[in-house]
């Protein structure tokens, strides 16, 4: 049973974003076909978008320098990851083992208590 909380963003759907970082929010509008009756519906501004930016908040905010360079050159640069490892002086374990830190972050980050909730509330309902 999937339990809702309004605000949540799953771990899922971090890497969802982060994977398709450059087509998230970049949908091409055609103005023209724009009602102006409902200026938050015709705004352009969707859930991935709003997420797109959270995260971006967030990747800022990771301490830990070397994680945040590896989620930049996997997912903001798309360097490949033997390249990125090799610039960066680590393995690809460890690259892989920095980006899933950094996902963390990212969801600890972006729901804070939600988490924690969320987690408890399936278990309860289990």
């Amino acid at each position: 049973m999937g339990v809702y909380i309004e605000g949540y963003v799953s771990k899922k759907a971090i890497k969802k974003i982060l994977n398709n970082w450059h087509e998230v929010g970049a949908r091409k509008r055609n103005y023209s076909e724009i009602s102006h009756d409902n200026p938050i519906k015709d705004d352009g501004v969707c859930n991935g978008r709003i997420n797109k930016i959270m995260i971006d908040q967030a990747l800022k905010e990771i301490p830990n320098k070397k994680v945040q360079y590896c989620v930049y050159a996997r997912w903001i640069h798309c360097i490949p990851v033997v390249r990125a490892a090799k610039t960066l002086g680590v393995s690809k374990p460890t690259f892989y083992s920095y980006c899933d830190q950094a996902v963390d972050f990212i969801y600890q980050e972006i729901n804070g208590e939600r988490a924690g909730v969320k987690e408890l509330l399936e278990l309860i309902l289990e």
